[in-house]
């Protein structure tokens, strides 16, 4: 590890310009879109007291809970708008990108960090959750702060540096559980650095993590599973959904990262400290939390598509080691690979400025618009109703089946049947027919259902 290069200035005023582009892509069209339904759930729950934010996170959402508590302690001095609500996310991918210039060059080289910066700010997946107000932004943060600070613990191995760094994992670790697997990526990497950390400085800071993540083994092992039987079981299409989404659907930057991954393990076996490092580190980033994803996924399906953004990071610095490869060889090259990578990134990324899952503040609005003094309206399925509590706190919500003329705002994805999904609000021997239905994104619709004449 190169511990000089992190202080050259020059990286530095790389890592701001990286971060710069970060945050221009996350502020473009940020408050065009309404939330969709997990964004309106913690927007709507950091509204409550602390108290109230607390219980919520002991009870159901303790995998992001320093997402929430950051959260509220933004929304209590902010404005109560879906900008305001997101911009914590913009700041973090920010700071992530920027993070991993300097991380880069310390690991590899000024090239390579300032590439990986790149890569990383411009992949579509960090610019989707940069503009969303959900934990993930902020965890990619987190796995980057570890990695960071695990590197200096390395290269000064006091007892500050380490502590550090176990502070800084359990924090990710609380930003989002899959980190975990990202901070077992890191101790596997331990016996391959090129100046072995003291044992005793490696077991404190095990220790001291293990300690600060305690509440949340807790909640792991006491929680009820049916909290994410939401999930899919895990299948070689669910892998290989996973890894297109965490390459933000770039099959370039997929390339480029088997290339960045196979030149690291050639270079490992030539039999140097740094290079089988380098490859251990980077290398586990990327697979392990894939295959410990899967082997849990055995006895409880946790492979989630989104959650691969904590391996973002890691992508990055594969491509880059093949993209300062070649730029060694033929800067030409290298740039046209750049700039390719970049333009189909650009693609993804307008594509995702151009979509819309679910517009519940348009479906709110036309509800409003729509409704009579005696209609009724309900919210199907159940569950989804705090979206609509999010930009409605006024408008009755019934949850008996209605007889009369009602309005039903329906969350039904492709996967889903919507008549089903009503019925369960209606019941099987409602009556009611639709008369009218609109949709607000892909997944949402309103529809006007009436008794038959």
């Amino acid at each position: 590890m190169e511990q000089e290069a992190v202080r050259q200035p020059s990286s530095w005023r790389a890592a701001a310009l990286v971060g710069a582009l970060s945050a221009v892509l996350g502020a473009v069209t940020l408050g065009h879109k309404s939330f969709w339904f997990d964004e309106a759930y913690d927007g709507l729950h950091v509204r409550d007291s602390w108290a109230s934010v607390f219980d919520l996170i002991g009870t159901t959402e303790m995998s992001q809970a320093a997402y929430l508590v950051l959260l509220k302690a933004w929304a209590t001095v902010t404005p109560d708008s879906e900008i305001w609500l997101r911009l914590p996310s913009v700041l973090a991918a920010a700071l992530a990108a920027a993070l991993l210039v300097p991380l880069g060059t310390r690991l590899f080289d000024r090239t390579t960090g300032i590439v990986a910066g790149v890569l990383l700010a411009t992949n579509e997946l960090l610019v989707r959750w940069s503009q969303q107000a959900r934990t993930y932004a902020l965890v990619t943060l987190a796995v980057v702060v570890a990695s960071f600070l695990l590197l200096r613990a390395l290269d000064d191995p006091r007892r500050r540096n380490w502590l550090l760094y176990a502070i800084a994992a359990a924090v990710a670790v609380y930003c989002h559980f899959y980190a975990g697997l990202v901070v077992v990526a890191h101790f596997a990497s331990l016996p391959f650095a090129p100046r072995r950390p003291p044992l005793r400085r490696v077991l404190e800071a095990g220790v001291a993590f293990l300690i600060l993540i305690g509440p949340a083994l807790y909640f792991t092992a006491t929680a009820q599973r049916e909290q994410l039987g939401w999930i899919e079981e895990a299948s070689l299409a669910r892998i290989w959904r996973l890894t297109e989404v965490a390459t933000g659907h770039n099959a370039v930057l997929g390339l480029m990262v088997a290339a960045g991954l196979a030149l690291l393990a050639y270079e490992a076996g030539a039999g140097t400290r740094i290079a089988g490092f380098r490859l251990a580190l980077v290398g586990g980033w990327v697979a392990l939390p894939i295959v410990l994803g899967l082997l849990v996924s055995a006895w409880q399906p946790i492979l989630v598509p989104r959650y691969a953004i904590v391996i973002t990071p890691a992508l990055a610095l594969a491509g880059a080691v093949a993209i300062a490869a070649i730029a060694r060889a033929r800067r030409e090259v290298a740039a046209c690979a750049l700039v390719v990578l970049i333009a189909v990134s650009g693609y993804r990324i307008v594509d995702w400025y151009r979509g819309e899952a679910e517009d519940w503040r348009g479906a709110v609005a036309y509800v409003a618009s729509e409704r009579r003094p005696n209609d009724a309206v309900i919210v199907a399925p159940k569950w989804a109703t705090d979206a609509f509590r999010y930009y409605d706190t006024t408008t009755p919500v019934a949850f008996a089946p209605p007889t009369g003329r009602t309005i039903a705002l329906v969350r039904a994805t492709e996967r889903d049947d919507p008549v089903e999904i009503v019925s369960g609000v209606l019941g099987p021997a409602n009556q009611l027919e639709v008369v009218s239905e609109q949709r607000f994104g892909h997944n949402l619709r309103v529809q006007v259902l009436e008794p038959p004449r």
